[in-house]
């Protein structure tokens, strides 16, 4: 049993994680749903270490029995890329695999709505990708990045950790930083980028007060900034964002998230019941006058009936969402 052939049979099988703990077999989450490799047996730590040594040395392997948790990327030459999790558990330790493809998503294959590339022709301000843990975030971002890679020329920077596709110059220039390895935080990343002729900033997560008060600088100042956030929808990424800071700071967070926000898109994944596939699901908020005006005075759950009423300018609704996808049979 070698690790690079569960990987291999995971990709033939459209897996998106691999699960490696001790007591079960190799486990792959397959359309959401968790799948056991029935011919192989049950882990245990030392056969766990065994598969791991194909692509870690020794010297490797003894760090990571140390840590107790460790995030990282695991390239495997001409098949993928792989972001991992170890962790210690009662059991001992375990391992999941997060599949990253070679090729960097295209758009137009991700059966998104239209509406959302608006957000790569704006020539300034924040966006906003946010949902859940595991519903395709980073996977739309990169879209979207890549989108401007092949039809502008444009300088992009990427601040992530870790870095998850790696994109290949098209029109663009891109530079991808990994915090720690290339620079030490968010926060100082974002805040070189004002010195470092970018055109637009990628920013994988927004959990630092201080990055996002970057983040806004940085839109202020003529560039375009895409970021992800872990919110329940597109009012509570706002109110997340504001929430970060004292009650004597929100007027001026609230003027400049007034000023500079340009779209929250929100981001789940359902299962196709005609094929059982994965299909994403969005609301879409827009700025305009309008909120532009409640974000100003903290009235961010007003935003919502915006949403709701704004289909004529892209937005959409969860339920509107889910109407959609119904229509055509998906749900």
């Amino acid at each position: 049993m070698k690790l690079s052939s569960i990987i291999q049979f995971g990709i033939q099988n459209n897996f998106s994680d691999l699960i490696l703990t001790p007591g079960h077999k190799p486990t792959f989450s397959i359309n959401g749903k968790l799948t056991e490799v029935e011919n192989l047996a049950v882990l245990n730590q030392n056969i766990i270490l065994e598969l791991l040594s194909e692509y870690f040395q020794a010297e490797e392997l003894k760090k990571l029995e140390k840590e107790l948790n460790l995030n990282g990327v695991l390239d495997i030459k001409g098949l993928c890329r792989l972001r991992f999790n170890y962790f210690q558990h009662k059991d001992g330790f375990g391992m999941v695999f997060r599949y990253i493809p070679k090729e960097v998503p295209k758009f137009e294959d991700l059966n998104l709505p239209q509406s959302i590339l608006k957000t790569t022709q704006y020539d300034s301000g924040l966006v906003i990708v946010c949902g859940k843990t595991s519903k395709g975030k980073s996977t739309t971002l990169a879209s979207l990045i890549q989108k401007i890679n092949i039809t502008e020329k444009k300088h992009i920077i990427t601040i992530e950790e870790p870095i998850e596709f790696e994109f290949q110059d098209q029109k663009s220039i891109i530079h991808q930083r990994e915090v720690p390895t290339h620079v030490e935080s968010y926060t100082k990343a974002t805040q070189e980028c004002l010195r470092q002729n970018a055109d637009i900033i990628y920013i994988s997560e927004l959990k630092e007060k201080e990055a996002i008060e970057k983040a806004l600088e940085a839109a202020q100042t003529g560039h375009l900034v895409f970021a992800s956030l872990h919110a329940s929808d597109c009012v509570n990424a706002l109110n997340r964002i504001i929430s970060y800071f004292p009650d004597n700071n929100q007027n001026q967070i609230l003027e400049q998230l007034a000023a500079n926000l340009k779209a929250v898109i929100w981001q789940d994944i359902v299962t196709s019941k005609l094929d059982g596939k994965m299909y994403p699901l969005n609301e879409i908020f827009f700025s305009n006058e309008a909120s532009k005006s409640l974000i100003r005075k903290n009235e961010i759950q007003q935003i919502q009936s915006i949403i709701e009423t704004g289909s004529n300018l892209g937005m959409q609704s969860k339920k509107q969402a889910v109407e959609s996808l119904q229509k055509i049979g998906i749900l």
